[in-house]
């Protein structure tokens, strides 16, 4: 669902100008919440009404999508589309072709201020993706390099320090990955018109690289040119935070005090 700038404010605010559909959390991030998700499942029932071919129960715990656009037609709980998916490619049986790792681990220790114990934080770096398997659309095949990706993390850790772990996917990260593969691998379209097709690793490599590389706050551009890209695959998804909001006010003042226009511009 794409939504303009007037759309997303009307979400936002109430009849009486009352922001409704954001929360402050404690380490100063600012959060889509509930309502505003609610306001989006009244718009998705108008679609519905109009003749969209997708269904929402009354509850909106599970959805069923019939849409290219989307994936597979496919029953989710919760909406977690990934989520399920890279659990499903997870348990995939071992004789067949997967995407094959090769990472480095570094494991460091940061004391939790609260608590003042010592925790770990694991990091990866990796080296090269081998590995050629076949996928019948663009989803499946994401699903099943960050399924790889997840289990070569964990094997990595257990290597080197003995610890058993799960790693965690950005399902975020997932979502903006899942548009631009399809532009870049099949047209816009999510199913392969031709069966399924061998996607190598050197491929998805540099699609989730590029995906994962653009961390400039939202003031610099979007996630895919002019577009910011948030997912409701999980948890509410957070917007901003205050520190970037200061930091983009403070950059907006500091142009529009330059005394030369040339360099105003």
């Amino acid at each position: 669902m794409i939504i303009s700038h007037k759309m997303f404010r009307d979400l936002l605010f109430n009849n009486n100008k009352q922001i409704i559909g954001l929360d402050k959390t404690n380490d100063g991030n600012i959060r889509m919440n509930t309502v505003l998700i609610a306001s989006l499942q009244q718009i998705l029932l108008q679609l519905k009404n109009k003749g969209v071919n997708f269904t929402v129960d009354k509850n909106f715990v599970n959805f069923s999508i019939h849409n290219d656009n989307v994936g597979k037609s496919q029953e989710f709980k919760s909406a977690n589309l990934f989520k399920a998916a890279i659990e499903n490619a997870e348990r995939r049986n071992p004789k067949y072709a997967r995407y094959i790792f090769d990472l480095s681990v570094k494991i460091t220790t940061k004391k939790d201020n609260d608590t003042g114990s010592l925790k770990e934080i694991f990091s990866y770096t990796i080296n090269k993706v081998g590995g050629r398997p076949a996928s019948s659309s663009v989803f499946s095949a994401i699903s099943k390099y960050a399924a790889d990706e997840k289990l070569a993390k964990q094997q990595a850790i257990f290597n080197q320090s003995g610890k058993e772990i799960i790693a965690s996917v950005n399902t975020g990260n997932l979502t903006e990955i899942y548009k631009l593969a399809k532009d870049i691998l099949n047209e816009g379209h999510n199913k392969f018109k031709n069966g399924k097709r061998y996607i190598s690793g050197e491929q998805m490599y540099s699609i989730f690289q590029e995906v994962r590389a653009n961390s400039d706050p939202f003031y610099m551009g979007g996630d895919i040119l002019t577009e910011q890209i948030k997912s409701f695959l999980g948890a509410c998804p957070s917007l901003t935070s205050c520190k970037t909001i200061k930091n983009s006010i403070e950059n907006f003042y500091k142009a529009l005090n330059k005394t030369d226009l040339k360099e105003l511009k």
